[in-house]
Parts: structure tokens; C-alpha cells; sequence
């Protein structure tokens, strides 16, 4: 006994074409330059990075993965995205700043070992970075400062932060 397939239902083809869809995983835009902003899109097939200026039309893909790129931030004034730059897709790098409209990339902390960590948030009022990250098993807290927001070595002025009971946050940040 067959089924007959109602003529409602989806075709193959069509349902293909859903899973073909551009899509926008998340978007996270610079707090003082709202019309600047970071998306995450599957458009060039796998998720990556892409920067967007909403009033100047400006776009590009700022990650080019093979297994893709799910993590980003941008700075407040939207002059910087941040990236974790990993190799060989072991989500194990350094933070670096890019240029929101293209430029050399900067590495934050050159000077650490490969670290695993997903997302840096960048202080509205000083410019001071701050990310945790695992270094050899260890939990950590990064802050970088920026007194005089030069953004020519911003690791100069790195202090770091390891939870423990017996101790707490410094707050002489």
C-alpha cells in the first residue's frame, strides 16, 4: 500500500534552498558609533566575522576560517574589531586588534603562550581591554591598560588576575 504525499508539503528543492540561506548569527554594534557594528554570517558558507558601517554602506569579511568564526568584539568608537587570531582551528591564540576599515593587525600579548578564551570587552571610559583566558590549564584575567590610548603597545601595561580562594579582583585597575 502506498502513501499518497499531500500537495501542500515543501519540496525537496525548496527545502534545500532554506538550509542555503544567508544568516545572521548575532550583530553587536560599537557603543559611541552605533551605525558601526560586528555580524556574524554564514553568507560565504561558514560563519565568519564581518564588519558593517550602516550609514557608508562599508562591508567586509574580517575572519576567514576553515571550521569557521563565532567569536568578535568591536571597540567603542568602532575604530578596532577584536579577534582571537588561532591556528590550525585549535581556538588556542592571541587577541588581535584589526582596523575596522583594513590595516595591519596588532597583537595584544605577544608575549603570553596560546591561550583559549572567546570574547574581550574594551572599557568605554579609558580603553582599558579585559579578557579571561586559560593558559596551561589556569583560569586568568587579562586587563590591558591604555593610558595614553595609544594603540602601539597595548601589552606594555598588562596585569593579570588568577581566581582563588584566598584572594580577590585588585581594584587599582
Amino acid at each position: 500500500m502506498t502513501k499518497k504525499i499531500p500537495n501542500n508539503l515543501i519540496s525537496q528543492s525548496k527545502l534545500s534552498m532554506l538550509f542555503k540561506i544567508a544568516n545572521v548569527q548575532y550583530a553587536f554594534a560599537a557603543h559611541d558609533a552605533q551605525h558601526r557594528a560586528i555580524i556574524v554570517s554564514n553568507r560565504s558558507g561558514n560563519y565568519q566575522l564581518h564588519a558593517i558601517d550602516f550609514e557608508s554602506g562599508y562591508e567586509r569579511q574580517m575572519t576567514h576560517k576553515k571550521g569557521g568564526a563565532l567569536f568578535g568584539s568591536i571597540s567603542p568608537d568602532g575604530q578596532y574589531i577584536y579577534i582571537l587570531n588561532e591556528h590550525n582551528g585549535t581556538e588556542y591564540g592571541h587577541f588581535t586588534r584589526i582596523p575596522f576599515e583594513g590595516g595591519k593587525a596588532v597583537d595584544l600579548t605577544p608575549n603570553l603562550k596560546p591561550y583559549f578564551s572567546y570574547s574581550l570587552s574594551s572599557a568605554h571610559e579609558n580603553g582599558a581591554l579585559c579578557f579571561s583566558a586559560s593558559i596551561d590549564n589556569t583560569n586568568a584575567v587579562f586587563v590591558v591598560k591604555n593610558k595614553s590610548r595609544s594603540h602601539r603597545h597595548p601589552q606594555r601595561n598588562m596585569r593579570s588576575f588568577t581566581p582563588s580562594p584566598q584572594n580577590s579582583v585588585p581594584t587599582d585597575f
